[in-house]
């Protein structure tokens, strides 16, 4: 049996919080996305330099 990998984003698990608007889950999820690319590419930059 052929396994698949399916790709997800931080996008994919966001959800509107009671007492959240769409707009303010929007805006913490879009801020937790940025902050998790930078991570990734301080993380990746780190280890090329090291090579």
């Amino acid at each position: 049996m052929k396994t698949q990998n399916t790709a997800y984003s931080i996008l994919d698990f966001a959800l509107v919080s009671k007492g959240n608007t769409l707009k303010d889950t929007f805006n913490n999820v879009r801020e937790l996305a940025q902050n998790a690319e930078t991570s990734l590419r301080s993380t990746l930059n780190s280890k090329s330099t090291s090579l």
